[in-house]
């Protein structure tokens, strides 16, 4: 039997390794893959949610708010395009293009119909239009100049609350 020598063995380690960092790549592919497609899985079930939800509440709660709004404040409420369509809001830490496209789709419609505010009773809305005009108009070279008033803030005017006081 011929021995080996030391340059055939490190060839052999070196092949060995070789194969070893095949199988690791490949692993890591795998898990890659699956995260990816768990990512999406979970992307798809949220948004499903969250048109279910959407749908549900909002269909409940914009008639209310429309006729509440009229009455306590004098203001005209404007009906839009896509007047329930979600701002986005909910996926904003998953998908912030998404959810800045989606927030500017509405902004878009709004303004077409040449309001003079925005009032929102969603946190996740105020956040959006509010909150994140700046960057959707730098993101998108558009420019809205809108002024977003959470719900509460137009009851308070309504009841002649200083705007300062309201926040």
């Amino acid at each position: 039997m011929k021995r080996k020598g030391p340059v055939t063995r490190l060839k052999e380690e070196i092949e060995e390794k070789n194969k070893q960092v095949e199988e690791l790549n490949d692993k890591y592919l795998r898990a890659y893959a699956d995260l990816d497609n768990y990512r999406k899985q979970m992307q798809k079930k949220m948004e499903d949610y969250r048109r279910s939800y959407e749908i549900e509440f909002f269909n409940k709660i914009i008639p209310i708010l429309d006729s509440f709004d009229r009455a306590l404040s004098g203001a005209e409420v404007v009906d839009y395009k896509n007047k329930l369509s979600c701002c986005g809001g909910a996926i904003l830490g998953v998908e912030q293009e998404i959810a800045l496209s989606m927030a500017k789709q509405k902004l878009d419609n709004v303004c077409f119909k040449n309001v003079d505010a925005l009032v929102t009773c969603c946190p996740f809305c105020t956040v959006m239009y509010q909150d994140n005009q700046r960057k959707i108009e730098s993101n998108f070279d558009v420019e809205y100049n809108l002024p977003v008033l959470f719900f509460s803030q137009v009851i308070g005017l309504a009841f002649g609350i200083d705007y300062k006081k309201l926040g």
